[in-house]
């Protein structure tokens, strides 16, 4: 009996207005709350992989800047530059906002990439250079942009788990690729007895300067972040152990005289 009352009283519940008004009310709630799981879920996702790569992809950006150093001072040998500083000496007196400096981590690079901007402004003096290398060192060059391909591809395979580093590192490669191709080339010429022409090779180089600068600047955020977290740290660590090593002796021996023991 009381069930059927039930079931009657639902029934004439469901045909009124607050009924319709209050279904909508939950789907319109669940709805909601699947489509702000599927977004925020995901973000949550991304937070926590990026938090957890962050030393892995430091890292990797590390041992690209490595890579770049060889090709940097590749360069520099090619135009005939031993010491940068009277450029970045230059330069500062015209921008005093200018900084030369070396980081602890990734060395010069900075300094290394904009000395080799400034010098291909003058693309008549370079290319007077690179006409006077000899086939030895230009043996020595395909060599070197050789091994730098290599530990590229090296690089990219060991970071299947990172594919937004991968597509910079697919990047390098196939901007190192036509540097090397293009120094085998001269290599043949020369072998062949034919005129070596260095406008290709010239604008290969800086066009190279350019996108290794461009990578450089973004990759080298995440690095100077990391540098400066475990700066802080340390620091907060050192700030908190110094005066704990001072007052440690007074506060043992305080500690001894309550308890009325000798201090070992």
């Amino acid at each position: 009996m009381i069930v059927t009352t039930l079931i009657h009283k639902f029934y004439e519940y469901s045909q009124t207005t607050d009924y319709s008004h209050g279904v909508m009310v939950e789907i319109t709630g669940i709805v909601i709350e699947v489509v702000s799981l599927s977004i925020v879920i995901p973000i949550i996702f991304y937070i926590v992989q990026r938090i957890r790569t962050r030393h892995i992809r430091a890292t990797a950006d590390l041992y690209m800047f490595q890579i770049f150093h060889k090709i940097t001072r590749m360069f520099l040998n090619m135009v005939a530059v031993d010491d940068i500083m009277p450029l970045l000496i230059e330069e500062k007196i015209i921008n005093p906002n200018f900084k030369i400096s070396s980081h602890r981590l990734y060395g010069n690079l900075a300094n290394i990439l904009f000395a080799l901007r400034k010098i291909f402004e003058d693309k008549g003096s370079v290319k007077k250079k690179l006409g006077k290398i000899t086939l030895s060192d230009f043996s020595k060059y395909a060599i070197t942009a050789d091994k730098c391909v290599e530990e590229t591809e090296r690089l990219t395979a060991m970071l299947s788990s990172l594919p937004k580093v991968q597509v910079t590192l697919f990047r390098l490669r196939g901007i190192l690729f036509p540097l090397r191709d293009c120094i085998q080339e001269i290599i043949k010429d020369i072998h062949n007895g034919e005129k070596v022409d260095t406008y290709d090779l010239m604008e290969y180089i800086k066009q190279l300067t350019a996108s290794l600068n461009t990578i450089f600047l973004k990759r080298k955020k995440l690095v100077d972040s990391m540098f400066n977290h475990q700066l802080f740290l340390s620091t907060f660590c050192f700030c908190f152990i110094v005066p704990f090593t001072a007052l440690r002796r007074k506060i043992t021996f305080l500690i001894c005289r309550l308890k009325k023991k000798p201090k070992k």
